[in-house]
This record gives C-alpha cells, structure tokens and sequence, in this order.
C-alpha cells in the first residue's frame, strides 16, 4: 500500500488518476489496521495540501471514490468519511487565512455527493450520522475532526447569518456528540464547539439554547476544567448569551479577564475589556481599551504577510471593535469613535480624521437610526433590523449577489444566476430601500458642514448618488481614514487604456479632448502599448495630478481579496497588494480615477471599506473614483467625459464628482445633448450610441453607480 504526498504532485490530473489507481489497495472494510492507515493518509495529505489548488482536487478524488462504492455501503462510507475529514481540513486552513466565503465551500463539499461550485449546495446531513460508526470514530482523530467541523460550521453560520435550516437540521446530533464527549472531560476544541452552538442558537435558534446552556455554565464554574476551554466557555457567559441566560455576565467577565488571564491568547484580553468597557462607561476602561488594541495590533502586524492580509484580519475581527464601537455611537461619544478608528486601522495620531469633520452614521444600530457630527447628534427610532432585512434583499436582488441576514431565516434567500450581474428591472425597488434607509426624514435639513462621512458598517451602496439626487449634503466616503490634503489643480493628465474594451477607444478620445480642451497637458497609454512595467511605473509618478485608467475591473464576490485591474491587451491583472504598496505619498492630492467596474466594491466584513481595489489605493494624497457594479460602456464613457469636463472647471475633484452625479440623472436625450456640450468638439460617435440605445439612463444602474474615496 503506497501513498504518495500529494504536494509531490504539480499535475492535479495526475494526482487523480494515482488515487484513482491505488483505491482498490484501500478496501476500508479489511480491517482495523488498514482503516486507520487509510484516514492517517488522508489526513497527513490534506493537511500538506490545505491552502493549495490540490485540496480540491483531492476532496474530488474521494467524493468520486464514494459515488464509485455506492454498492458497497461499508466502502462508500469510509470514502464520505475521506471527504469529510479534507473538506474540514480545508475549512480550518480557510477560517484561519480569514476566507469565510472559501470555509464555506469546504463545509459543504465535506457533505455533498458532487464538488460543485455555486451558492446553492445540497448537503447530505445524514453522514454525519453515519459517521458515528465503530469503523469511523475509533481513528484516532475522529474527535477532534468531527468535533472541529461543527465548531467551524456554527462559527460560519453565526458571522455570516448563513444556513439556518441546515444549522438547525444538525443540531440535534452535535449537541448528542458534545454531550457525549463532555463526559469524557472538556478540551479546548469541545470548549469551542459549545461555545459556537451557544452563540448560534442564541441568535438563530433561541429555543435550543436551554439544552446547551447548563452544559456550558457548569464546566465554566468547575475549576478542574482545563484552564483553556474554562477561560472560552467563560468569555461565552461573558457576552452576549450570557445577558440573554441572564445569568451575571459580569461576574463572568472578571472571572475571565483575571482569574484565567494566563491563558488568554491574541485578542481574548480585548474582547473582555470591550464587554467592560459595556458595562462600565469608564475613561480608563476605554483607554484600556485602546492600549490592547495596540498590543494586539503589534501581534497581528508580525502575522501577516503583506498589507491585504493585515486589513482582512482586521476585517475578520470587525465584530470586536464593532461592539466597542456601538457602545459610543449609544452615548453619542464621536471623539471616543475616531479614537477607536484610529487605533484598529493604524492611522497615526494627528494624521488621521477628526470627529468634528466627519458625519458618523449607523443606519441598523440597536437604538434605531444614529447620526453624529461632532458635539451634535440625530436620532430616529425605528426596526433597524427590519430595515436592513429590507435593503438586503433589494440590494441582493439587484447587485447579483447573496448576502444573508440574521432574522431573515424563514425566507427562501435570492440566489442569482451569474453572480455580480446587475438586474436593472429591480433598480426602483432598491433606490426606494436606500432613500428609506440613508436619508431618514429631517437628516437632510441639518446644516452639518462635513468633509467625510463613515458609515458603521459601511457596505458598498450608492450613498452618495443618493444624497445627490435627493439634494441632501454629500461628502467622500473615508476609506483611508487619514485627512486629506489640498486638491491638485488640474494641470497634468494621464490616460491608461488597458484592455480595448467596448467603448474604450471612444471614451480615450474624448476624454482626453475634454482635459486639453481645460488648458491641460494630457498623456494617452493605448491598449497597444500597454504594460504592466509602464503602469506601475506611470502609477508611482507624482507628476500627474489626475491618472485615469479604462480597462476591466474584476471582483470575485467569493474572494475580494482578489480584485485587480485588467492592465494590457492580453489580460495580464494588477491586485489590491501592488496598489497598496506603490501609492505614492505627495505633499498635495491627486485624483485616481478607474472607470471600470467593480473598481469601488469592497470586501463588507469590517468597518471601513479597504479590501477593494478603489479603497485600497485612497489616502490622504489620493483621492479615488470608480464603480461600485459593472457598468455598461456606454454609461462608463458618459460618465467619463462628463466627469473629465467638471474636473478641467472646477477646483474641488469632489465638487466636479457630484456635479456629475447631477447632470447624469437625465434621459438619453438631455445626455446627449451633455456630451456635446462637455467634450465642445466632435462627439458623435458616443453620441450616436446613446441616442441609438435603449437603455433607461435615469435607472440607478447607470447613473448612480460611482463612488468617491479618501
């Protein structure tokens, strides 16, 4: 019986075909020795593999193996049972590099009978069932795997408010196995288990909670448990379920932050300080507060391999900061927001916003709707999370996307065809649920002069495009967090045409007629001569006040992390990483504009948007526009050559943004007419195109897609 590790293997389909080979070598069913060679084997594999393109290819091989054995339910089982343990491996490695969407995939791929990718997977839950079977659960690690996969599913479920119904399905046998187990003495690993079917139940499943709780409360007052899983079953009593069981919630916090502080880990201080810092509205809490998250920052800093890794994990951590957050918004404290900001993002003191610049608003926060601005506040009572419910479905159904709420269980979810595909025919439905949700009534009356907006939590909508249509004061929306500095003046323009697309040669054309046409020096890169040397080269220049690039914008709903621009005609892509570490640093600020799609969407698991391609590249001498959906090329080039007029006029690079936004909300005709008058010369071309179209220009997918960064 020969095994080779799979990392010895570039070609996945040979590693196929030698799984594929060697599987009548592992008949399972011959006996105690042979089974646990063959789980061993499959676990050391995985576990080499995990993070790697092979791990999938090796959940195939074993999915397949079982579909093969079906016949044979001893057989069949030993191979689910295979592809259960890679696909919690893979799991593990996903939550640990912050990949909730991948965790996911792997969650489900150890439960279905076909490796497919999609939104909709159908789980056969019954294995897990099956799996409590002598053959199975006397291997070795079958505690740690078995219990380690309900720990993950119910921490995934939980952050992403995901599979209610499949949460509640599994239920009964995870709480039968940490029962079980219980007995046996309690481990971090079982620790964490409860802990997750704690917390999930608490927010989705309230009635299952009473079964979980005693288990939980007792091996959290037992000094003989090990201190580890003590200190986590405590901090679960600590926080929310612990002001649901209404038991003393702070007497668990002491507990844990004190009496088990030797056993605290990473972030585990934080978080209790944060729950005192609930309890107590404390100064010297709140700097305790703020003197963790610099410890805990210098920890994360040494973990990470570049910048996209350092703010995931600061997004995958968002919930923390977040609680602590709250706690200000509900006593009206925006210096104490600003400060907390600060602090989890790293912006230096002095470098940074203050909140007397800023409008703060938490549209879903738990007291209703909440606006500060310095000293003042607005505030609405209202179902807050109804709202949110609301917009989410709206948003969902017209972005293309699946994004699930916590509350919104006993609805069938919107699972789009094609993910990321605009649906124009349900643009009213969600400019409705945006107005209804961002322009609460007599928001717009305050004569609030700010210069930036955050939003807790900022998700990737049309805000401002919404403000601007409905006359309220608009503003950047922070992504850097750092003040800006003075607006260039419009002297010097360079062009990037990467990929030739639809409208590109158009829209380079006329663009750069418009900028010369304002008195500036204008530089033009077409597809042709495109590279990725010379953009990164021209990006890193600080000559140009105003760098313009039309291409392909590409953001993998699945994996953010992932955006990038498509740079040359052969397709060749720069990501969030290269950005983020060539941005220049100028005394004064330039203007970045990437009119591609999806340039402005972000990755919505933290606070402030940043892992996004627009976002990333916005600092305090870098202001960004781009588009938060896929734009068609003719709104693109309309929106352009319009933008480009306002820019070679006006002094402030956001005064000429929402003077676009105003202009573009007409019909073909009046923007027709717009495009003349802005380029001042020959613009037929784009010209007949709209006049030729049918495209509704007053629906939001074509008008209101931009956004601007600083």
């Amino acid at each position: 019986m020969v095994w080779g590790s799979i990392i010895d293997y570039e070609d996945s389909f040979a590693l196929s075909e030698r799984y594929a080979c060697t599987m009548p070598e592992h008949d399972i069913s011959n006996g105690p020795r042979d089974r646990s060679d063959f789980f061993n084997q499959v676990f050391i594999d995985a576990s080499a593999a995990a993070g790697s393109k092979h791990l999938q290819t090796l959940i195939e091989v074993f999915a397949e193996g079982a579909k093969r054995n079906r016949s044979n339910a001893e057989a069949a089982l030993g191979w689910q049972f295979a592809q259960f343990v890679v696909g919690a491996v893979g799991a593990r490695s996903a939550l640990s590099r912050y990949e909730l969407n991948e965790a996911g995939d792997w969650l489900a791929w150890s439960l279905t009978e076909s490796i497919e990718h999609g939104s909709e997977q159908h789980l056969e839950v019954g294995r897990l069932v099956s799996f409590i079977n002598p053959m199975i659960y006397k291997w070795e690690h079958f505690a740690n795997i078995y219990v380690g996969w309900y720990s993950d599913f119910y921490y995934y479920a939980l952050r992403r408010a995901a599979m209610p119904e499949i949460g509640k399905a599994l239920l009964p046998n995870a709480i039968r196995v940490v029962e079980m187990m219980w007995r046996k003495g309690v481990y971090e690993t079982l620790a964490t288990a409860a802990s997750n079917l704690l917390a999930w139940s608490v927010q989705e499943f309230p009635e299952a909670v009473p079964q979980i709780a005693p288990l939980v409360v007792a091996a959290a007052n037992d000094p003989s448990t090990d201190g580890r899983a003590r200190l986590l079953l405590a901090m679960t009593l600590a926080g929310r379920p612990g002001r649901v069981l209404e038991v003393d919630h702070d007497a668990w916090r002491n507990l844990a932050l004190h009496d088990l502080s030797d056993w605290h880990r990473q972030h585990d201080r934080l978080q209790l300080l944060v729950e005192e810092f609930g309890s107590r509205d404390d100064r010297s809490v709140f700097d305790e507060v703020v003197r963790e998250i610099d410890r805990y920052q210098g920890w994360a800093g040494e973990h990470a391999s570049h910048n996209v890794d350092a703010y995931r994990g600061l997004d995958a951590l968002a919930p923390l900061v977040g609680v602590a957050l709250n706690w200000c918004l509900a006593r009206r404290q925006s210096d104490r927001v600003m400060e907390l900001l600060s602090h989890w993002y790293r912006v230096p003191h002095g470098e940074s916003f203050e909140a007397a610049d800023l409008l703060i608003q938490s549209p879903f926060h738990s007291d209703g709707y909440v606006a500060l601005f310095g000293t003042e506040e607005f505030h609405i009572d209202g179902d807050t999370q109804g709202r949110l419910i609301e917009l989410t479905k709206a948003s969902n159904k017209f972005l293309g996307v699946f994004h699930s709420v916590a509350g919104a269980s006993d609805e069938t979810p919107h699972v789009p065809d094609r993910q990321g595909v605009v649906d124009v025919n349900a643009g009213g439905r969600f400019e409705a649920q945006l107005s209804e949700t961002y322009l609460p009534a007599g928001l717009a009356a305050k004569s609030w002069d700010f210069s930036g907006q955050v939003f807790v939590p900022t998700k990737a909508h049309p805000i401002q495009a919404m403000q601007v249509s409905c006359r309220a004061r608009s503003a950047p929306i922070v992504a850097s967090l750092r003040k800006p500095r003075p607006d260039r003046k419009v002297r010097r323009v360079a062009i990037w045409s990467g990929a030739g697309s639809m409208t590109e040669e158009i829209e380079r054309e006329l663009v750069a007629a418009t900028f010369r046409k304002g008195g500036a020096h204008v530089e033009v890169v077409a597809a042709k001569d495109a590279s990725i040397g010379d953009f990164l080269k021209l990006y890193e220049e600080d000559s140009f006040d105003v760098i313009w690039f039309m291409s392909h914008g590409t953001f993998e709903h699945f994996s953010p992390k992932k955006a990038s621009l498509v740079v040359d005609s052969i397709g060749k892509e720069v990501g969030i990483a290269q950005i983020l570490t060539r941005t220049p640093n100028l005394k004064d600020r330039r203007l970045l504009v990437l009119n591609v799609c999806d340039g402005g969407r972000f990755e919505e698991l933290g606070i402030l948007p940043r892992v996004g391609v627009a976002p990333a590249a916005a600092s305090a001498s870098q202001a960004t526009v781009s588009h938060l959906w896929p734009v068609h090329g003719i709104s693109a080039a309309a929106f352009g050559v319009v933008f480009a007029s306002h820019l070679a006029s006006q002094p402030s690079f956001f005064d000429a943004f929402t003077r676009t936004l105003e202009d573009l909300y007409v019909h073909k005709d009046n923007l027709a007419d717009l495009v003349r008058c802005s380029v001042g010369g020959d613009a037929s071309q784009l010209v007949d195109r709209i006049e030729r179209s049918n495209i509704d220009f007053t629906n939001i997918a074509h008008w209101g897609s931009s956004v601007f960064y600083c």
